[in-house]
């Protein structure tokens, strides 16, 4: 005997594909109590019932105004990001930042196409001081990956790491970061590692920009706008104005506090309640 939609029916379906929107999701709705989408763009509307958009953006509310039915809960800002475990541990057990900068961590993303880590290297040169040690990450999907590490190797106290699982432990004990925007920002955030941003793709301008008016970070620019120069002037000023930092530290940890698992899994916990019970 054929099942029914409703025999089929599961009890929350998440969606997170910049290519799905409410036509899809129309399509599948008969098999499916609840629609989560996961979503940052804006762009396209949905037939959902919670849509969360972990960024952090002026007149965040407004956004997905006409583009969510009214029934839908948001869960909008940084406080909802989803960061892995270690970051929350990471954070209980964190040392006093108090803005001297003896380590710099260099990290633009798993892929980097633009080779903005060389870039930040050169700065280093530039910048000029041994006596600061510098972890630079690489991922799996960097072009450069090779080219980066002869790099390093070339060059005093730095560090070259590849495909890491420690990411937390190699931010919590460092004095500032160097790298792009994106959902790094938040794990940055979360354990108040000051940084100095470029964005590397479109969508993390407005990102960056905001979380730079919030004082979380210091965003550069565009990255095919920014250059070894103004990187490394940048960590100049902070070397001068320690304050600098320990405000950008505190704003962060402010902002993002690590519970954003907690805090969307219940809301997820507390919706498919609803659906089961009707």
């Amino acid at each position: 005997m054929a099942l029914s939609a409703q025999d089929r029916k599961v009890d929350l379906l998440i969606v997170d594909h910049y290519a799905l929107d409410e036509r899809w999701e129309q399509y599948v709705r008969p098999y499916v109590d609840k629609i989560m989408v996961i979503d940052d763009l804006a762009d396209r509307a949905h037939d959902c019932d919670l849509l969360l958009d972990q960024n952090l953006y002026e007149n965040a509310e407004l956004r997905y105004k006409g583009l969510v039915p009214d029934h839908c809960r948001t869960l909008l800002g940084p406080k909802h990001a989803l960061l892995r475990p270690e970051f929350k541990e990471a954070r209980r057990n964190l040392r006093v930042r108090n803005g001297d900068i003896g380590r710099i961590l260099i990290f633009f993303g798993g892929g980097d196409p633009t080779n903005e880590t060389s870039k930040a290297l050169e700065a280093m040169r530039l910048l000029d001081h041994p006596d600061i040690a510098v972890d630079v990450i690489a991922g799996s999907a960097s072009p450069y990956k090779e080219q980066i590490q002869q790099l390093c190797a070339s060059m005093s106290n730095t560090t070259f790491h590849y495909q890491i699982n420690n990411m937390a432990q190699l931010m919590a004990r460092s004095d500032l970061a160097i790298g792009a925007g994106g959902t790094t920002t938040w794990e940055r955030c979360c354990i108040g590692l000051p940084a100095l941003v470029s964005a590397i793709a479109f969508n993390q301008i407005a990102i960056a920009e905001a979380a730079a008016k919030s004082g979380v970070c210091l965003y550069l620019g565009v990255s095919q706008d920014v250059n070894p120069q103004q990187i490394q002037e940048s960590v100049e000023e902070l070397l001068k104005h320690p304050n600098i930092a320990v405000d950008l530290s505190k704003q962060a940890m402010n902002l993002v506090d690590g519970e954003g698992v907690a805090r969307v899994s219940n809301v997820l916990l507390e919706q498919v309640g609803q659906g089961i019970a009707s």
